[in-house]
């Protein structure tokens, strides 16, 4: 088996990972297949025309690869999949079809293929068993995220576990994982060997922060979060339930809650932001004639009081306008992401609308990423011969951690994987997925 990571591998999101079956010459047709098809995050509301990154045998030419394997929705894992050539099978589980489906029909993009249905347990054989995938769940700000065992019989039986992007995993998984040759890690969150915890504040500590700044102004409260966090959009509307305040969200906003969430607890404020053309783009009919009907023009929502807004980075237009009709100085924004997205151009131009209209800017994030703690449990869980990390801030962040040994990959570098465990058995459905 060899590993190639395209992109990804000192950088949040962006991931593309190749993974080919066969280590000798004598291969004529090795199964090869990508694991991830990541883009830059924010934001998810614009269609990805700018993205420039192409792969011969993926997005252009005669196709090379036998499938795509997409582990959550988030653009980081599934924005680029729209890219792909249309005769290559692409693998997804529910959730992530629902909200890339939701994606496309706001961006006016074309709707995610979708091949099969991935679910927790089920394998999926490539060829003729050249390379097996075993989709595992594991708790993710993106509802249904999966990590994925990969194993080929091939020549000897080789293993590698790919996490992709977590917070929690239970221990019951790791007898049954099994020894891996390989452990590909995301370690957005590794730090240094004397950083045990990066990113320390909980969901918990971000509402009791909103809750503060909205008990603290009688102004609106803007808070800038990812559309697609669930467990974000759940703890502000805490806060708003604690301070009095209702939350206020757009169609698409509210879209992605109700397929994902189930409802919130109490129903949000709906607003129409004028440079989002929601009514001339059929596709959203279907969202704006539901039971949530109550979608309120801008001069209606700027008369109302005591809201807390959900805002995306293209919404500066909207602030722009609100401002005019009910001055924005001294309101508050939260922003509640990663801080790197902050040099990211789009998340720049919305600060600093917000800064220019006299607005007052505090953070608070709860991170979506595995801590070092966590991170060491999964490395002590499957004992990989390898670890190979992804989204580390640099080299120096994993290599001097102690925490095994560690290959750092440049982009596209190829790493060899030679098995060295005995097959038996990784019946991960035996779990209760509850």
């Amino acid at each position: 088996m060899k590993l190639k990571n395209h992109r990804g591998t000192s950088q949040i999101a962006w991931n593309i990972v190749e993974i080919t079956d066969g280590a000798t010459k004598a291969d004529i047709n090795p199964k090869r297949i990508i694991l991830a098809c990541g883009m830059d995050s924010p934001p998810l509301d614009v269609p990805i025309d700018d993205e420039p990154f192409q792969l011969e045998g993926l997005t252009h030419g005669k196709s090379v690869y036998d499938a795509v394997f997409v582990m959550n929705y988030h653009a980081g894992h599934g924005g680029f999949v729209e890219r792909v050539n249309p005769d290559i099978p692409i693998y997804m589980n529910h959730e992530t079809k629902s909200v890339l489906n939701i994606i496309s029909d706001f961006t006016g993009s074309p709707p995610p293929r979708c091949s099969r249905l991935l679910s927790h347990g089920q394998r999926v054989v490539i060829g003729k068993g050249e390379l097996e995938i075993l989709p595992i769940r594991l708790p993710h700000s993106a509802k249904g995220a999966m990590m994925l065992l990969v194993s080929t019989k091939y020549h000897s039986y080789e293993k590698l576990l790919y996490t992709g992007d977590f917070t929690a995993i239970d221990d019951a998984y790791f007898p049954l994982i099994g020894g891996v040759d390989v452990l590909l890690i995301e370690a957005a969150n590794i730090g240094s060997t004397n950083i045990r915890k990066p990113n320390s504040k909980s969901e918990r500590g971000v509402a009791a922060d909103a809750a503060r700044i909205m008990r603290e102004t009688e102004k609106p409260v803007f808070v800038l979060c990812s559309t697609t966090n669930i467990d974000r959009i759940k703890s502000i509307e805490s806060a708003c339930r604690k301070s009095g305040r209702t939350m206020a969200m757009d169609p698409f906003m509210k879209a992605i809650t109700d397929e994902v969430a189930h409802m919130l607890i109490v129903d949000p404020v709906g607003f129409m932001p004028d440079n989002m053309n929601y009514t001339e783009n059929p596709r959203t009919h279907k969202y704006l004639n539901t039971a949530y009907q109550n979608f309120e023009a801008v001069e209606a929502v700027s008369k109302m009081t005591n809201l807390v807004y959900m805002v995306r980075q293209t919404m500066g237009d909207f602030l722009k306008k609100l401002d005019k009709l009910s001055p924005l100085k001294g309101a508050t924004l939260l922003y509640s992401m990663w801080d790197g997205y902050e040099n990211d151009r789009h998340t720049k131009g919305f600060l600093d609308i917000c800064r220019s209209l006299g607005m007052k800017i505090e953070d608070s994030n709860a991170g979506c990423h595995a801590d070092r703690d966590l991170l060491e449990a999964i490395i002590n869980g499957v004992n990989p011969e390898t670890i190979v990390p992804l989204q580390a801030k640099s080299a120096d962040d994993i290599t001097g951690s102690g925490l095994g040994h560690v290959t750092t990959l440049s982009n596209g570098e190829i790493l060899g994987i030679f098995g060295s465990y005995q097959y038996e058995g990784c019946e991960i459905y035996k779990v209760d997925e509850s």
